[in-house]
């Protein structure tokens, strides 16, 4: 400030300054709670996806389960269809709303072949395929497809990092697919033994 500026000018600068100073303070905090605000709402969508699809992916694996134990003769054909049922449902759920998800086109394609892939191998299954270690391979191809979809969602740049978490928690996948073929396979040993 100038020494010879009349004292009037003096004060309005001295209390201008701070003002202005937290007037632009306020502006920028604004704006970030505004882009949080967004980037939750986005992550929050991404985190309804992730659980809706492994959701589904559950789904497929006991299906999976479902269909090596009727091949093996445990399971009736309408308990197989029940699990039919709700795999329908998880997959459906998804695809009724995918704007809610916040899935791009590739994932809504690509939950759209695992429902057509679902028709056809069930289809297949108890007349084409007999080998319940076969089926358990051909549910196992689609379950990846889905496992991929969560893959995608969770390397987006929206998550922040935070779906890397998710798909830590998923990678103990193949080892889970192991033991239900195997113990799907252990149920049908039993089965013959038992007849």
């Amino acid at each position: 400030m100038r020494r010879n500026a009349p004292i009037r000018t003096r004060i309005l600068l001295t209390v201008a300054l701070p003002l202005a100073f937290l007037l632009a303070l306020s502006v920028a905090v604004v704006l970030q709670d505004g882009q949080s605000r967004s980037l939750a709402g986005v992550m929050k969508k991404n985190a309804l996806c992730f659980q809706a699809i492994s959701d589904l992916v559950n789904e497929l694996q006991q299906e999976r389960e479902a269909a090596s134990m009727y091949l093996s003769g445990v399971m009736s054909r309408a308990e197989l269809q029940t699990q039919h049922q709700r795999s329908n449902a998880s997959v459906d759920q998804i695809l009724a709303a995918p704007q809610s998800y916040n899935l791009g086109r590739h994932a809504v394609e690509g939950l759209m072949h695992i429902r057509k892939g679902l028709g056809a191998l069930r289809g297949r299954v108890g007349s084409a395929v007999q080998d319940h270690a076969e089926a358990a391979g051909l549910y196992s191809g689609l379950i990846d497809q889905a496992m991929t979809t969560l893959g995608t969602i969770a390397t987006r740049k929206s998550t922040k990092g935070v779906g890397k978490v998710f798909v830590f928690s998923r990678c103990w996948n193949p080892p889970r697919r192991a033991w239900g073929t195997s113990r799907a396979t252990s149920r049908r040993s039993s089965a013959r033994m038992l007849r």
